[in-house]
């Protein structure tokens, strides 16, 4: 039981080598979005907060490979904790595609509260936000406690993705439209997308992670056997 398998020896650089990836396309599309707002660059698709706009694309693109991943985890796992962290990629996916946000916080709720409040937009928005997070904090809770260690320190991880993804989607976005400054617009831009960027990218590596962790587990029993 001492023999080693050196196949898995550079397995953490590896999955580091992904995270460096993400980060350096993220930054990339915060870069084309600079270039953009100083009309060095035409197209509205290189602006980060442009919808369907390529840094969009990207950010759908993360999700949904999340989602695929963790779905193959919970069926793995036979866990509907994973089950629940894969709909929620999806539903991520969702919002950012169709605009539920703005849609559903901004117009519907917002209109609601038009007669009562300013900036009803916006504070439409933060309530959706506030109302989602509630929801799936309950729903979450309730699948983690009946949830293995494994998972847990997995959803860990995820929540730490997730909670940054709502500072900068739910936080930064209001102060951004209600208290920054317009000379100060193209910085308020990049650290709203930005945050959401690194968000992402970080929930895709932890499911990344996880998926090659399994794999690798799952080829050294073989080895073992094998010996």
């Amino acid at each position: 039981m001492n023999a080693y398998n050196p196949k898995y020896e550079i397995v953490l650089n590896k999955t580091t080598l992904i995270l460096i990836g993400l980060f350096i396309l993220d930054s990339i599309f915060l870069i084309l979005h600079i270039l953009y707002s100083a009309d060095i660059l035409a197209d509205k698709n290189f602006k980060t907060s442009y919808d369907g706009g390529y840094g969009e694309i990207f950010q759908y693109f993360k999700f949904i490979t999340a989602s695929l991943i963790l779905i193959y985890l919970a069926k793995h796992f036979e866990s509907t904790l994973l089950i629940f962290w894969s709909l929620l990629a999806f539903f991520l996916f969702l919002d950012d595609w169709m605009r539920l946000h703005e849609v559903v916080g901004g117009k519907m709720l917002g209109g609601h509260i038009k007669p009562f409040v300013e900036e009803a937009y916006h504070q439409g928005q933060i309530i959706y936000g506030v109302i989602i997070a509630l929801l799936l904090s309950y729903i979450g809770l309730r699948y983690w406690r009946n949830s293995s260690d494994e998972i847990r320190k997995l959803s860990n991880s995820l929540l730490v993705a997730i909670g940054l993804l709502w500072c900068s989607a739910v936080v930064i976005d209001y102060l951004h439209a209600l208290w920054i400054p317009k000379a100060y617009n193209l910085t308020g831009v990049l650290i709203e997308e930005g945050g959401e960027h690194i968000a992402a990218s970080l929930f895709l590596w932890f499911s990344a992670v996880a998926l090659i962790s399994t794999f690798r587990k799952a080829e050294n029993q073989a080895f073992y056997k094998g010996i």
